[in-house]
């Protein structure tokens, strides 16, 4: 199976003219990137350089995460357009890496992206609502990545077949009772790691996560799973299971382009939108 990166971000406000910087990496957020990405990377320039903070550096000596630099050169303006770049140039860069795939998480509250109220876009968006259980920020790392070296056959599985529930999203020869089918070894996944986690007898929580499965189109997007779950007529569905605490959700999501967007970075359209994390 191909290596899973993340992108993710210092917590940052900006603006068209400056910024405000409101501290590193989230622990709790940390725990929940660790547990299912296979790498961390945090954008740095040559002009300003913020550090993760101690997690991050520990994570870094471990081989699980990295800082991967940006060179800017004349004048900046150190607003939102600065972060913009920063952030498109190194997951570009990232992108060079076809042994990785790659995705973002970003913290920056503006992204200074304008939009054109003409130009329409969708989003497909698959929800885990307060499935996962995540490790708080009282257990410790080494005891994390342990417990993911000790359970990395399961925690493959598991995106496996959440991917799998995703693909059958939008192939149109999928049925309703495949979806289900898929579904339900989402939950037997799930719970069976859920299980596991609560064993170790560490705190945690249950923790949402979101996915954007295409931010393509013009409205009116269908597939016949889509239509036959109601999602095509521009409602949401919730499909709840006994053996989840909380559900797995979809819906379809309907926003305003934002105009100027690099192929590679799509994810923005449905951060700046939907102002939602990518997990």
């Amino acid at each position: 199976m191909t290596p899973r990166g993340l992108m993710i971000t210092q917590n940052i406000d900006v603006n068209a003219s400056g910024f405000t910087f409101n501290g590193g990496i989230d622990a709790q957020n940390l725990r929940q990137y660790l547990l299912f990405w296979d790498h961390i990377v945090c954008p740095q320039s040559n002009l300003i350089h913020f550090g993760m903070g101690q997690d991050f550096e520990y994570l870094m000596n471990a081989g699980v995460a990295q800082y991967v630099s940006v060179n800017f050169y004349g004048a900046t303006n150190i607003g939102s357009t600065f972060w913009r770049t920063l952030e498109s140039k190194a997951f570009e860069q990232l992108l060079t890496d076809k042994n990785i795939e790659w995705s973002l998480a970003s913290n920056i509250r503006t992204l200074g992206l304008n939009a054109l109220k003409e130009s329409k876009q969708e989003a497909l968006c698959f929800s885990l609502i307060d499935a996962l259980k995540v490790f708080t920020p009282d257990v410790p790392l080494p005891e994390i990545l342990e417990f993911k070296q000790k359970r990395q056959n399961m925690l493959l599985e598991l995106r496996d077949s959440i991917d799998e529930l995703k693909d059958s999203i939008c192939v149109s020869q999928n049925s309703l009772e495949a979806l289900e089918r898929k579904k339900r070894k989402v939950e037997k996944d799930i719970t069976e790691l859920n299980q596991l986690i609560d064993e170790t007898k560490y705190p945690s929580i249950s923790r949402c996560a979101v996915d954007v499965l295409t931010v393509e189109g013009v409205v009116g997007f269908t597939s016949a799973i889509l239509t036959e779950i109601g999602i095509g007529n521009g409602y949401g569905l919730t499909l709840k299971g006994l053996s989840v605490m909380g559900g797995i959700g979809f819906n379809m999501m309907k926003c305003n382009r934002p105009v100027k967007l690099p192929s590679h970075l799509k994810q923005y359209a449905y951060i700046a939108c939907a102002k939602q994390e990518l997990i």
